[in-house]
């Protein structure tokens, strides 16, 4: 059961405004405002984390000398905690599930330079943007600060299992998997899911645009990001941090826990015949792993979150493997992908999008999908330029990540 959530994202800090701008429809895609991308064959768009928020966040936990990153996470894990209900007292076997911390372009609130302020240095001189990445990759902060891990085991008077992971995009929707498939072994009773997103900088948009993969909508900077739009010319990047609290249903139950949603069942698979393409074979099974695993058919289905990525090829595959995996009762569906409004975060994208779900199945409502104006005949899918008032018993989730690695995530609302 997942009994916490924690957030912080262009919309601003807490569940509240992601929830909020989900259900609007508003999307928090803006004009590029600190790197400088005009004359590049890329739209000079992103969704970052507003200032404000980010002040707020490094400012709350600044006497904890934690980097921008760091104390994002610890931000997003204190919400989930709170939420919860957490107390030290229960001590249940606990882990943590992440991922690597990459220190590329939020400002560091430790004395040692944080990469993107390297990269920001090498432009002002040298300006071979390329060989200083090749000499000095971006590298990550090892372990994501054992100090976050003594802090947190310190704070739940308990030991900590750790483990971190990565996976792209899918990063958020594995690690939820990997912690359902730890207390179904019977391994732990709480799990605690953190991922902060790699910043917008230089060297990740550069990475990025040589694959041709990011969004060049030349329109209103706010429509850039298309999911399953005929335009759609690429994803846009975003920032994010999320967290959630998983616990073993008994336990949860025993302590009278929130409970936001149950976790059916779920598929993982990975496949590495090509980093940038997806495969449908792979799409189509993981979905029906999920399916299977929590012993339900297609039609039973209320509300399918996408990974809607905004990329030709990808957006494309995806709706053929939906359109397979559905058959007639696709037309009963309802399509959400919330990468139209917060764009693609990366590894804290579909932990993001896996919040808004447990909001929509609460509230009873179909979130829209904006900016899809014009879909192709034979992969057009349900989707609302509006929200629906439904009741959204049976949500799917899933993301497919570059480098061959897919999952899906079925979840039953709880009432």
């Amino acid at each position: 059961m997942i009994t916490g959530r924690g957030a912080v994202s262009p919309a601003g800090i807490g569940v509240g405004p992601l929830w909020e701008a989900v259900a609007a429809g508003s999307s928090k895609v803006d004009s590029e405002k600190l790197l400088e991308l005009e004359g590049l064959p890329i739209a000079s768009v992103s969704a970052r984390i507003p200032t404000a928020a980010l002040s707020q966040v490094t400012e709350r936990w600044s006497g904890t000398r934690r980097s921008d990153g760091e104390a994002l996470l610890w931000e997003v894990i204190d919400q989930a905690l709170l939420e919860s209900q957490a107390e030290a007292q229960h001590r249940p076997r606990t882990a943590l599930l992440t991922t690597q911390l990459f220190e590329t372009g939020f400002e560091s609130s430790t004395p040692e330079p944080s990469y993107g302020e390297q990269i920001r240095s090498a432009r002002g001189g040298a300006g071979d943007l390329r060989a200083h990445y090749a000499m000095r990759p971006p590298l990550p902060r090892e372990g994501v600060g054992s100090r976050l891990h003594s802090d947190l085991a310190q704070r739940l008077n308990t030991e900590l299992s750790v483990l971190s992971l990565q996976a792209t995009c899918a990063t958020g929707l594995r690690l939820v998997c990997e912690a359902a498939r730890l207390i179904q072994l019977g391994r732990v009773d709480r799990v605690i899911v953190g991922v902060v997103s790699r910043p917008v900088d230089a060297s990740h948009i550069a990475g990025f645009a040589r694959a041709l993969s990011l969004s060049r909508w030349d329109g209103l900077p706010s429509a850039a990001s298309r999911p399953f739009d005929q335009q759609r010319s690429g994803f846009v990047f975003g920032e994010a941090a999320a967290a959630l609290v998983i616990e073993a249903e008994d336990r949860a139950s025993e302590r009278a826990a929130p409970s936001f949603a149950r976790i059916l069942g779920w598929g993982l698979a990975m496949n590495w015949q090509h980093f940038m393409r997806t495969s449908l074979l792979h799409m189509v099974r993981v979905m029906r792993q999920a399916l299977a695993m929590s012993g339900l058919e297609p039609d039973r289905i209320d509300l399918l979150d996408a990974m809607g990525s905004s990329t030709q090829m990808g957006d494309a595959d995806e709706a053929r493997a939906i359109h397979r995996v559905f058959g007639r009762s696709t037309e009963s569906l309802r399509v959400s992908a919330e990468k139209a409004i917060f764009g693609y975060s990366s590894q804290a994208a579909a932990l993001v999008e896996l919040i808004a779900c447990t909001c929509a199945m609460r509230a009873g409502l179909a979130p829209p999908l904006p900016h899809c104006e014009s879909q192709e005949a034979e992969l057009e899918l349900p989707i609302s330029a509006t929200a629906d008032r439904r009741a959204i018993e049976l949500v799917l989730k899933h993301a497919f990540g570059m480098g061959g690695q897919y999952g899906a995530l079925v979840m039953q609302r709880m009432s």
